[in-house]
């Protein structure tokens, strides 16, 4: 993985408008800045994009302060193919669940377009880019990324997270994929193998119930032989009592059909009787109302006169009600044109008011745009003054430059110096060694110490230079902080602008409005005036007059309406008494022929009804041993019902042991394959078994992280030479002896480091020299990494760890990465040591200001 290009917005430290990094071509560069400026901010950009994983503690720590979402988008090469992530994220809003969040892969095609990857959900994204990558966050943190306070997360992790990683850069996941298929191939096996012994238990338990099933059948047989002969027997008898019943049943059944007659003709005489009893009162209740005749006839005459006469004065009440309708339909046209001439009045008052309240606002913004005008005097000509402070800036940066360059002189003569004094100072040096002449003791004597004077005379320019240096860092530092307070008042002075743009455009409305208050006056008074002489609706005010005068004549007719009325309600039920009057006359032409008719016939059926009780009578007495053959021939169903119940339980006795035998039979055929099928299980369960032991831990994978040690020991040391000066070297244990006498060896992973006060643990040595080792393990892990085709990373990032060293171990650090740039595509290291900057073909400067942070490339 190398990464050609990074975009962010609004990420940490980083806003808006922050341009591209792009990295194609770089092959060594540092990272370099003031701490806080977002160097290692870029960097957690990177693995954020790459794994959602960074330094931030939370999910929306990411995100910029004062901002409500944030974006990274990062370009990066696997085996020449150009891939895209395009990672954002917004804060959650108030009251809700949780932000919005997008994660995009997509890949360049030829024709230089996009093509997505990226999965249904987030979690198959990160899968598709691990996938692509061969590695997960903490893989590349052990191998890729000596992330700043974590350089030495290889080497104090326990072995076997030291093994993790291992089995991550020798992509040994396929061994345990094929150990999970070989387990769940033996799991399989064995629970075949269980299935099938239980099986052949059953059938050997089946088996051993077959002489039993051979007896149980025979006994059934003769059950049934004999309930057959027991049964056909008791049907015979039952057949006899049948007929008897049978006979009998006729005189019972003669009998019931007379007395449900005798019931008929009862149920007849009581409705015939409750009808006499019903039509005696209808016969005197019709006498009484013909002997009210007269006076039923003169109230139903009465009701109709009153009938007529309130017709004749409810069509005179009904104009007085039309006339009511009307004259309220023009109060309520009177009242709604008064109360919208009422509502003009209030509209013109407000607007007066909000006119005559506009006066002191707009000789206030006078004042304010008066005020501001004389307070942008004092801001002077800004431009004319960063333009200055730029040039003098420059100055002071090409002083600086100058002196770098003075400085790096004078390092390089006192280098040539030192090597001049090592060779007078060596006893095997004879002759002089740029004239060639034998060198005398005296002589040389002379030149050690013209040599070290002129040493002395070196470091004298060396401290008068760090001196100076040091006076134009201030100077430069000054003309920033001048430079930021004319930041500040070129924005004070755009603000006083729009101020002043913003009052000006308000006191220009205002002075529109309030010309408009003396017609609005005017017009107040005049809605007043017509309020006040009710000017409105005249023709329609005359005719509300007239209208209610017509409608009290009207009225006049309310009082005779309601006693006609009255006395038409207490005369409302004469129609009624008529039609009963004529009803009555009705009634006593026919019911009392009706009621002689009836009491004849009842005193009839009392006649018919006792002859047919002595009919009943002597049919019960024939039938009289019908409930004792009734109980007998009960009896024997009962006893038939038993005999079949034990023929039918005797049948299914024999179907059921003969069905048992025949499964004997082939219970026995299939006893023979099942047998021969569970010696196959077992042979199948020992060899994934074995399967599973060689794809394991330790099996085949313990062997390739074996062999694939000496490599990483071997890059390992190669490296921690150039850092130490031969004088340190590592080495990789894999098993170390049990503290337990005659136990086995315990497999390890631990790391062991010589020098020449001899082995020591990791533990035991300085911050300086642990960084060096830990720094030549995490470049030998990277280099095998990037030499494998399975995990094509290609790129080496070291966060900080140069403030550990010395200057001897800072400059072996720095020829130490200029010895290994060939074995990566990029290098990049994060410093703000001058002397290591110095070092790098190519400086990315890393600076923050008032917009948050930005870089430069040089």
């Amino acid at each position: 993985m190398i990464p050609v290009r990074l975009q962010l917005k609004n990420f940490m430290s980083y806003g808006e408008g922050v341009p591209p990094l792009e990295l194609a071509g770089v092959r060594l560069a540092c990272l370099s800045g003031d701490n806080g400026n977002g160097k290692t901010a870029l960097l957690d950009a990177i693995t954020w994009a790459l794994f959602d994983e960074c330094r931030a503690k939370t999910k929306e720590d990411v995100i910029r302060l004062g901002a409500n979402s944030c974006g990274v988008i990062l370009e990066f090469l696997v085996d020449g193919t150009r891939y895209r992530i395009d990672r954002r994220i917004s804060r959650k809003a108030t009251g809700t669940s949780g932000g919005g969040s997008q994660w995009e892969l997509q890949v360049r095609r030829e024709d230089n377009s996009w093509h997505p990857l990226s999965g249904t959900t987030q979690r198959e994204t990160q899968d598709k880019i691990v996938a692509l990558l061969h590695m997960d966050y903490d893989t590349f943190l052990s191998t890729a990324y000596l992330a700043q306070g974590r350089a030495d997360e290889f080497a104090r992790s326990t072995p076997n997270k030291r093994k993790e990683v291992l089995a991550d850069i020798l992509d040994l996941s396929r061994y345990d994929r094929l150990e999970e298929m070989a387990k769940e191939r033996e799991k399989g096996a064995k629970e075949k193998e269980t299935d099938l012994t239980r099986t052949l238990a059953g059938i050997d338990a089946t088996l051993a119930n077959r002489d039993r099933y051979e007896m149980l059948l025979e006994d059934a047989t003769r059950k049934l032989q004999t309930a057959s002969g027991e049964r056909d027997r008791l049907q015979r008898e039952r057949h006899q009592i049948a007929i008897d019943v049978e006979r009998l049943d006729i005189f019972e059944q003669r009998a019931r059909n007379m007395e449900e007659k005798i019931a008929e003709a009862e149920e007849r005489n009581s409705e015939d009787t409750a009808t006499i009893d019903a039509l005696l009162p209808r016969v005197a209740q019709a006498q009484t109302l013909m002997d009210r005749a007269g006076e039923i006839e003169a109230a139903y005459r009465r009701l109709q006169a009153l009938q007529a006469e309130i017709g004749q004065l409810e069509t005179v009440f009904n104009r007085a009600l039309e006339l009511g309708r009307k004259c309220g339909d023009l109060e309520r046209v009177i009242r709604t044109e008064e109360g919208k001439l009422t509502n003009e009045r209030y509209q013109k008052q407000c607007q007066i008011d909000e006119y005559e309240r506009d006066v002191p606002t707009l000789t206030e913004l006078q004042a304010r745009i008066a005020q501001l005008k004389i307070d942008l005097q004092r801001f002077g000509d800004v431009e004319a003054a960063l333009l200055q402070n730029e040039q003098v800036r420059q100055g002071w940066d090409d002083r600086m430059a100058d002196l770098k360059d003075r400085n790096a002189a004078a390092k390089h003569a006192e280098a040539q110096l030192v090597k001049r004094l090592e060779a007078l100072q060596s006893s095997s040096a004879s002759n002089c060694e740029y004239c060639g002449e034998p060198l005398p003791p005296a002589k040389r004597a002379g030149a050690i110490a013209e040599a070290e004077a002129e040493r002395v005379t070196i470091h004298a320019r060396l401290a008068a230079t760090v001196r100076e240096a040091n006076t134009v860092k201030q100077e430069i530092a000054a003309l920033k902080g001048e430079q930021e307070g004319l930041f500040r008042s070129r924005q004070s002075k755009a603000e006083h602008d729009t101020q002043i743009r913003l009052y000006t455009q308000q006191v220009t409305r205002l002075e529109e409005r309030v010309k408009l208050l003396p017609r609005t006056v005017l017009e107040r008074d005049a809605l007043e005036a017509r309020l006040r002489d009710r000017d409105f609706l005249v023709a329609e005010q005359e005719q509300l007059a007239q209208l209610s005068a017509e409608r009290e004549k009207a009225e006049a007719a309310h009082a005779p309406l309601e006693a006609a009325r009255a006395e038409a309600n207490a005369l409302r039920n004469a129609p009624r008494d008529l039609d009963a009057l004529n009803n009555a006359q009705a009634v006593l032409q026919t019911e009392p022929p009706r009621i002689a008719e009836l009491q004849a016939k009842v005193i009839k059926r009392v006649g018919q009804i006792a002859v047919a009780r002595q009919q009943v009578a002597k049919a019960r007495t024939d039938s009289a041993e019908l409930p004792a053959l009734k109980q007998t021939l009960a009896e024997y169903d009962v006893l038939i019902a038993g005999a079949s119940e034990t023929v039918q339980r005797a049948d299914r006795e024999i179907g059921q042991w003969t069905s048992q035998l025949e499964y004997c039979r082939q219970q026995e055929q299939e006893r023979v394959v099942y047998q021969a099928e569970l010696l196959e299980a077992g042979k199948q369960r020992d060899l994934f078994r074995e399967l599973a032991g060689a794809f394991g831990k330790k099996g085949v994978q313990a062997l390739i992280i074996e062999n694939a040690l000496p490599d990483i020991v071997a890059h390992a040391n190669e490296l921690l030479a150039k850092l130490s000066n031969d004088a340190m070297q590592v080495e990789l244990r894999t098993t170390r002896e049990a503290r337990t006498k005659g136990a086995a060896n315990i497999e390890t992973l631990d790391i062991i480091i010589s020098d020449e006060m001899g082995t020591r643990p990791y533990e035991m040595f300085s911050g300086g020299e642990a960084f060096r080792v830990n720094f030549a393990l995490r470049v030998a892990l990277s280099r095998v990494l990037a030499s494998r085709a399975g995990a094509p990373l290609q790129t080496l990032i070291v966060d900080e760890g140069f403030g550990t060293q010395d200057p001897r171990g800072r400059e072996a650090i720095t020829d130490a990465l200029q010895a290994i740039q060939d074995h990566f595509a990029l290098i990049l290291c994060i410093t703000h040591i001058e002397e290591i900057k110095e070092a790098f073909p190519t400086r990315i400067e890393v600076v923050k200001g008032t917009n948050g942070s930005t870089f430069t490339i040089a």
